[in-house]
C-alpha cells in the first residue's frame, strides 16, 4: 500500500474511519455513536472515557513504545474535567496517525 504524507482532522471522519484509525494501533475497536465517542470500555456509557475506563481501553489497545507518551491521560484531557471526549480523543488520534505516516515515510 502506498501511503502519501497527509494531515488529517478526524472530528471530520465518518464513524466507520474513526473505527479504522482506533483498530491500527493495536486490535481493539472504538465507535461513534450519539455525539460521543464510545469504546467497550466506556463501562458507564456517558461518551467520555473515566479514568478507569482509559486505562482498560490503553491496556487492550498495547499501544507500541514509541507511540506510548501520546497516551497520558492527563495530556489527552485538555480541559482537565476528569474525563476524555470525543473532541480530545480525536485530536490525540490525529497526533498519532501524524507521526505514524511520518515514519512510514522514512521507511520507505
Amino acid at each position: 500500500m502506498n501511503i502519501t504524507q497527509r494531515s488529517f482532522d478526524l472530528t471530520a471522519l465518518s464513524i466507520p474511519a474513526l473505527t479504522i484509525v482506533l483498530s491500527l494501533g493495536g486490535g481493539s475497536s472504538v465507535f461513534a455513536d450519539g455525539g460521543g465517542i464510545y469504546s467497550p470500555h466506556d463501562i458507564n456509557h456517558d461518551g467520555f472515557l473515566d479514568q478507569e475506563e482509559f486505562k482498560i481501553f490503553i491496556e487492550k489497545r498495547r499501544i507500541k513504545q514509541e507511540y506510548a507518551h501520546l497516551w497520558v491521560f492527563d495530556e489527552i484531557d485538555r480541559d482537565k474535567d476528569g474525563k476524555i471526549s470525543q473532541g480530545e480523543m480525536s485530536n490525540r488520534l490525529n497526533q498519532e496517525m501524524q507521526l505514524r505516516l511520518k515514519e512510514s515515510q522514512r521507511k520507505t
